[in-house]
């Protein structure tokens, strides 16, 4: 007997996710919107980068304008951990529109459907090994 989670990660929608963004590509993108050299972009965001791992390291959390916050903290051995949260207005101007995901994925034709949809579907393209209750 298979596991409802087992069909559950079968069927859902995934993103087909593409290649790495390097910096070279992203500041090339920023040129492009922006007065600044693709150089200069990459020297601002190394810059950017250092000063806010320093800050993290002194207890500090570092706002990133239309990113969102890193945040340190420690774990019980003494050891630096950084958290990112998203900026919510961010978030909110990535979903708006009628096509939120850009991107390719997979199984696009289950979005929306309940989880028992997808155990349902396990079940019948499946019969000698149906999900167990």
């Amino acid at each position: 007997m298979a596991k409802r989670v087992t069909a559950l990660s079968t069927y859902r929608p995934r993103i087909k996710r593409g290649p790495i963004v390097e910096p070279p590509e992203l500041a090339g993108a920023v040129a492009r919107r922006t007065r600044l050299s693709p150089a200069d972009v990459i020297y601002a965001a190394s810059s950017i980068g250092e000063e806010a791992l320093y800050l993290l390291r002194t207890g500090r959390s570092v706002r990133l304008p239309g990113l969102g916050m890193l945040t340190p903290s420690l774990d019980m051995e003494g050891n630096l951990n950084v958290r990112f949260v998203l900026d919510r207005t961010a978030l909110r101007r990535a979903s708006q529109g009628d096509k939120v995901f850009l991107g390719e994925m997979t199984h696009p034709e289950h979005r929306h459907k309940r989880p028992d949809d997808l155990v349902a579907l396990w079940d019948a393209e499946h019969p000698d090994d149906p999900v167990e209750d």
